[in-house]
């Protein structure tokens, strides 16, 4: 605009001769003026802040420093600055750093950045975007590890760029390890720390419940149990054998190998080295360093001095074990309940089909032994049972009071029937006379127990224990006790019943 222009110079101009008729004057004074600039020098203005950032890159000891370096100690001028122009162009850089962007690029991404700090993600720069997870990585603008790993959760969840995902999912891991953090902070981890735990059951599994370890098995084999006809007639039968023929595979693979049962399904690698932060602008500033850090049960990180080492879970095998213990269950299970239709026979080693098998005649020999010693209370019988007590009580009640029945000095009389044997009436009228009703080779037996006699206990031979339980019983309403305990094969008064057993023989 020529009129601007034309305006602009005029006051300057005005301002130079103001300054040149004043130079004579002893006392001068100042005050503040506004000062115009035009487009041109508006387009031209760069922060302060970045002309230093700039002079870092300058430096004599930048000579000697990597990309990466020269990156980390930029971030960390850089890491409390904020501006408010955005760039509106489109570009993609890989690998970007500050240097690589010119200077509208680069006050775009600081005002970028401003806004994600003030939590208004924009997710339409991935270079911006990996800029920023750079200096999230070198621990830049944020207070703690766990807060760079809450920054980093959020661009995870809210970003829909897959490979942004992608690299996140691998630095977390790296992330926890350099800083110490705690891997579960990590969303992008928690698939592959669920996958480890998962397969540390089935390592595991003879410590692991039924319920428990099929679960995993189904999360390893997912659909199977929907799919299966047999398993939603019968899931706790499937359920059940399924963990036995896991829990007898495991312990064959261990004996055969040495080795835990997941190597079978899963590369182990073992201290293999390790490019921290792959594909990502890192300089390793703690370095060198020895270090150690156990990520997962499966990942572990060894720094010494600045060559890191890794150990942990490879990508899956294509053993299909997992599947084929589902599918032999299944079949034998088929097989048990006289299905019609069998599954196709698998290509499972017939050492492993021979473990299934077994596994399968165990359970059910477990199952008939279980059904024997179990005791089944029927409650429906229990009232049946008090009405017959109530019966039998009634029939045994004697007729007449209980004192008339103790006043009454009548004797009972023992009558002999005329069909009774001269022997049978003599034994009862020994029994008859006396009170504890014992006879009289029972009262020879009690004698020469108690005098110690062993030929007169040993001439009755066998009989001796017979004759002892039946004194026992006959003494029993005297002294209300055991009189006569055996002492190895010999009997014997019980020393506190002694003089009750002589008042007996009296």
């Amino acid at each position: 605009m020529p009129e601007l222009d034309d305006l602009i110079a005029s006051l300057r101009e005005r301002v130079k001769n103001m300054s040149a008729s004043e130079s004579g004057n002893a006392a001068k004074v100042y005050g503040d003026e506004k000062i115009i600039f035009t487009a041109d020098h508006l387009r031209s203005f760069r922060p302060p802040q970045l002309r230093e950032m700039r002079r870092i890159a300058q430096s004599r000891e930048s000579i000697r420093w990597s990309e990466s370096r020269l990156f980390y100690e930029q971030a960390r001028f850089m890491a409390d600055f904020e501006d408010d122009k955005p760039y509106y162009g489109g570009f993609e850089l890989y690998f970007p750093t500050y240097q690589r962007l010119n200077e509208d690029q680069l006050r775009g991404y600081f005002t970028w950045r401003t806004g994600v700090r003030n939590g208004a993600f924009d997710d339409s720069s991935t270079t911006y975007c990996f800029i920023y997870i750079y200096e999230i990585l070198h621990n830049v603008g944020v207070d703690s590890p766990e807060q760079g790993a809450e920054i980093l959760n959020r661009i995870w969840t809210m970003t829909k760029k897959p490979s942004v995902r992608s690299w996140i999912t691998e630095w977390a891991c790296d992330y926890s390890a350099y800083y110490g953090t705690d891997p579960e902070l990590f969303e992008a981890l928690r698939p592959q720390l669920a996958l480890e735990r998962d397969l540390s059951k089935v390592s595991r599994c003879d410590d692991v419940p039924d319920e428990e370890l099929y679960g995993v098995l189904c999360r390893f084999v997912p659909g199977y149990a929907e799919r299966s006809a047999l398993v939603r007639e019968h899931p706790q039968d499937h359920l059940e054998l399924s963990c036995r023929i896991l829990r007898k595979t495991a312990e064959r693979y261990r004996k055969n190998s040495g080795r835990e049962y997941a190597d079978s399904l899963y590369m182990i690698r073992n201290s293999v080295s390790r490019n921290m932060f792959r594909n990502a602008v890192f300089f390793d500033y703690k370095a060198p360093r020895m270090y150690s850090r156990d990520v997962t049960e499966y990942t572990r990180y060894s720094c010494r001095g600045t060559n890191w080492s890794w150990s942990g879970l490879g990508r899956q095998k294509d053993s299909n074990d997992l599947r084929m213990i589902f599918h032999e269950a299944d079949n034998l299970l088929r097989e048990h309940y006289g299905y019609n239709n069998l599954l196709k026979d698998s290509d499972w080693s017939k050492e492993k089909k021979k473990l299934a098998r077994k596994a399968l005649e165990e359970m059910l020999e477990e199952r008939r032994q279980n059904e024997r010693r179990r005791v089944v209370f029927d409650m429906s019988l229990l009232d049946g049972i008090r009405k017959s007590s109530e019966m039998m009580k009634e029939k045994l009640i004697v007729p007449g009071s209980e004192e008339e029945f103790r006043e009454s000095d009548a004797a009972p009389k023992i009558e002999v029937p005329d069909a009774c044997t001269e022997s049978d009436a003599a034994e009862n009228e020994e029994t008859g006379n006396n009170a504890s009703g014992l006879t009289t080779e029972e009262k020879n037996l009690l004698a020469s127990i108690l005098a110690g006699d062993m030929a007169g206990i040993s001439k009755n031979g066998m009989k001796v224990s017979l004759l002892c339980d039946s004194i026992n019983e006959k003494l029993y309403e005297l002294i209300g006790d055991t009189a006569i305990e055996f002492e190895g094969d010999m009997p014997a008064v019980v020393e506190d019943y002694i003089d009750d057993v002589k008042g007996a023989l009296a």
